[in-house]
């Protein structure tokens, strides 16, 4: 993650980290995610608390990979 609490806030670096996380948990077959985030406003001026709201849904595994129209090597490695 590259925003950082104290940092000046910058939206490109915000989704750069959401694009992060999402990666992360494309990894783990989070394939249906959902990150939303939320910005909350201090009474003291000049600074605003980030909230990422995460929704896993639901976990993803690879079943059957069938491989069709491969003529010039073995199916089997």
């Amino acid at each position: 993650m590259e925003s950082k609490a104290g940092a000046i806030m910058r939206r490109p670096q915000l989704d750069r980290d959401v694009r992060t996380i999402r990666e992360r948990y494309w990894e783990l077959g989070y394939i249906n995610l959902g990150i939303r985030a939320l910005s909350v406003f201090s009474d003291e001026p000049g600074l605003v608390k980030i909230t990422l709201e995460i929704s896993e849904g639901e976990q993803f595994r690879v079943g059957r990979v069938a491989i069709r129209g491969n003529a010039r090597t073995k199916d089997k490695v």
